[in-house]
């Protein structure tokens, strides 16, 4: 399976936005870093500007939460603010037998609402 964020990449680019990858790995920490602890992709484009969290579908909910959660919260609520978005994408393989497999898309755009349901 292609990794979420290659996916997620492909995807966007189809629909014309220009995307870069803002994850990386820290080797003196041995763990990776995503843009304000939870950005993995940045994309530009459609007169937009977002960063999206890429998972697996089943991780679609926890992401969101990561996004809520007081790590994140203030850096993501002042990036939908400023006239950015937040997305989180979460993909699965869908197998057909004899064809090619395909890959299945949930998206979630978050708002401002989100943030303050959260409080």
């Amino acid at each position: 399976m292609k990794s979420p964020t290659q996916q997620t990449l492909r995807y966007l680019r189809a629909q014309g936005f220009v995307v870069d990858i803002l994850e990386h790995w820290q080797a003196f920490a041995k763990r990776r870093k995503d843009l304000y602890g939870f950005g993995d992709v940045m994309a530009t484009g459609n007169g937009m500007n977002v960063i999206v969290q890429t998972t697996s579908w089943s991780n679609v909910g926890a992401r969101r939460k990561k996004i809520l959660s007081d790590k994140c919260r203030v850096a993501a609520l002042s990036w939908i603010v400023c006239g950015g978005q937040v997305w989180v994408h979460g993909w699965k393989k869908i197998e057909r037998p004899g064809k090619r497999n395909v890959y299945e898309l949930k998206e979630i755009r978050m708002t401002e609402e989100d943030f303050s349901e959260s409080s």
